[in-house]
Parts: structure tokens; C-alpha cells; sequence
């Protein structure tokens, strides 16, 4: 899968922020680690919008005040800022929960509204707008993996998305007229784009991207010499006039069980294998930036720089995202870092490395 190397690159190269651990020590730490690695860095408000907040265009409660400063002041001056956010909620078919000092699902009047609702979009719109006032971001996107639940255009609720969509874009690109406005989609197998063509084709008028998220451990196992040699090259081929971006990636490092994907194993029959090495992460990610940069990507962010294991054992048992209970997206990327639970360097590390070291062209 590898090329030999350029004398440049021509994409940025960076980590979405996810501390490794829920501690201050561990907030410096990525921001530090992320900082000399990097020269773009992500954040993600993803799933959850302080909705009561941002229609009365009051500050949100004290604990998301505190975050997004300590998001703000963890930049690094050398680097470009990715900034998403969402109207859809993390299981990608219904609209933002509610973020207050927890991120719970919407009460009272938001319970049920849809995402064309005018007081929704006038809300989110304030959302939107105070985000990029106070971040000041090189890229912003204001809709995550749009068709990855919502995958048949005569849905009612993706028809209710598109009007709201199509409200929404015109007054940030008017707005906002040099930023860069994303949809985020996600790169899949030919079997499920082909199942959401129609969504992604009627989305692609109200993003100046095809900035996307892949995940192809998940789909093709962990040996990336099972990933199909085109898996990055289609998204030149879905949308040929725009520039192209990844904004989330990663790629198991360790064998991960997991109950319905993977491989049948001998006694174990609840648990399937996804099975994964080091040396397969490695190649893994000289195939995405060897990639990236034939295509010219705008930029590449990767999900998780260090294993997760800390803050999972610190979560187990609430249910949330990093549950193991619960075999959610964020639990199955545990073990995806370039640096392990230990804080030693993958080889994957070193691949990195190498491609930072290039100057963007």
C-alpha cells in the first residue's frame, strides 16, 4: 500500500482533542502531545446543543463555559483549527440532545421538535455563529456523518434535515463568506455508498467539502491489506469539485472482541474478533496519508492519538459512549492510538512522523 515518499504534502495533518483520561493532567497532556505532532487540530461538539441557551442567546451553563475556554486556550499558534458541531444527535437519525451541564436528551419544549422547526434553526444558527466567534476557525462543520442513519432520501425526517440544511447554509456561507461551511459523510464499502448516493447527491450543494469519516477496520477487519486499494480514490469519483478531507479516522491497534462484528472464534460464542496488530495500524496509516496526498486533500484528522484505556475504566458502568458495557463506537476505538495506554510510540508513530516532517505544499 505504500508509495515513496514526496519531498511534500499537500494536506494538514493533525488529531481531533480526546484526552486519553478525564484529568487535568491528562487535558495538558494531549494538548501538548497534539500540539508537537500537529500542524491542524480538531474539536467536536458533536450531539448534544445547549438549545434553551443559544434561543434566549444566553451563556451556557458554567461547566461548558469552562470547557470551551479550555478548548480555546489549548491551541497552539502554528496550528489550523477543524471546529464541528451538529444538528443531528449521536445516533445520526434525530435531532441534537440537550447540552447543559450534562449532555442529556431535549425536555419541554424541544422534546419533539424536528430539524425544520424555525425556533430549531433560529437557535442553532446563534449555535453556530457564537462557535466560530470565539474559536475562529479555519474549517467549520455544522452536520456529522450525515448518512449514516439517515440513508434513504424519502424519509420524512431526512426531507425535514434538508429543508433545515438548506436554510441554514446560505446564512453561514453569507455570514462567513471565506470559511470553509462542511458536511461531514461517511466512506464506507460500495454496498452501503451505493445504498446512500441519493442522500449524499442532495446534500453536496450546501457543503464547500467532501470532508468524510472512515472507519474500514470495522467493515474490512484489521489487516488493511483487505481494504479495497480505491476505498479514499471513490471520494474523488462522489464529488470530483471539491476539495476532499478526512475529518475522522482511526484504525485498531489491539484484537478487539466485540459481539456482532468480527470473526467467529472457538469458544466464544457471545464475542466475534476483530482481529488487529500493530504493524497493520502502521500500514494503515501510510496508506491514508500516502493517500491523502495523491488526492490532494484538504486535510486529515485522526481520532484518538492515545489509547483509551484510562478514561474507559474510569466510565465503565455509566452507560455512556466509553461504556464497555455498551460496545459503542468509542469503546471499539479503545485501542486505535499511535501511542498506547502506556504512552510508548506504535511504529504507526513513526509513519506519522515521517509525513509531518514534509512542509505542506
Amino acid at each position: 500500500m505504500s508509495q515513496p515518499h514526496p519531498e511534500q504534502r499537500s494536506f494538514y495533518q493533525g488529531f481531533i482533542y480526546q484526552p486519553y483520561d478525564w484529568s487535568d493532567e491528562a487535558f495538558e497532556e494531549t494538548f501538548r502531545v497534539i500540539g508537537e505532532n500537529s500542524d491542524i487540530i480538531g474539536f467536536y461538539f458533536d450531539g448534544f446543543v445547549p438549545w434553551n441557551e443559544a434561543a434566549a442567546k444566553k451563556p451556557y451553563h458554567p461547566v461548558q463555559e469552562q470547557e470551551i475556554q479550555k478548548r480555546i486556550n489549548g491551541i497552539k499558534p502554528h496550528q489550523k483549527i477543524f471546529l464541528g458541531t451538529s444538528l443531528l444527535g449521536s445516533d445520526r437519525v434525530s435531532l441534537s440532545g440537550y447540552l447543559g451541564e450534562y449532555e442529556v436528551p431535549r425536555t419541554g419544549k424541544w422534546k419533539d421538535k424536528t430539524f425544520d422547526d424555525p425556533e430549531v434553526i433560529a437557535a442553532y444558527l446563534h449555535w453556530c455563529r457564537d462557535l466560530i466567534t470565539r474559536f475562529q476557525p479555519d474549517y467549520f462543520m455544522y452536520v456529522a456523518e450525515v448518512d449514516s442513519g439517515l440513508v434513504n432520501v424519502d424519509d420524512p425526517r431526512f426531507q425535514s434535515l434538508l429543508r433545515s440544511v438548506k436554510q441554514i447554509y446560505p446564512v453561514l456561507k453569507r455570514e462567513f463568506p471565506s470559511l470553509p461551511i462542511l458536511i461531514e459523510f461517511v466512506l464506507e464499502n460500495d454496498e452501503q455508498m451505493s445504498k446512500r448516493a441519493e442522500v449524499t447527491q442532495s446534500l453536496l450543494p450546501y457543503t464547500d467539502m467532501y470532508a468524510v469519516s472512515t472507519f474500514p477496520f470495522i467493515m474490512t477487519g484489521g489487516n488493511p491489506a483487505d481494504i479495497p486499494k480505491d476505498w479514499f480514490s471513490r471520494a474523488k469519483e462522489i464529488a470530483p469539485d471539491i476539495p476532499f478531507a478526512v475529518v475522522e479516522t482511526n484504525f485498531l491497534a489491539e484484537d478487539f472482541y466485540h459481539p456482532t462484528q468480527g470473526i467467529p472464534i472457538p469458544f466464544r460464542k457471545k464475542r466475534l474478533l476483530i482481529p488487529a496488530r500493530e504493524k497493520w495500524q502502521a500500514a494503515y496509516i501510510e496508506f491514508l496519508l500516502s493517500e491523502a496526498h495523491r488526492l490532494e486533500a484538504e486535510f486529515v484528522l485522526y481520532w484518538g492519538y492515545r489509547d483509551l484505556d484510562q478514561l474507559q475504566a474510569k466510565l465503565d458502568g455509566t452507560g455512556g459512549a466509553f461504556d464497555s458495557n455498551i460496545h459503542g463506537f468509542a469503546s471499539l476505538s479503545k485501542d486505535c492510538g499511535l501511542i498506547d495506554e502506556k504512552g510508548r510510540h506504535r511504529p504507526s508513530f513513526n509513519v506519522w512522523q515521517r509525513w509531518l516532517s514534509l512542509p505542506r505544499s
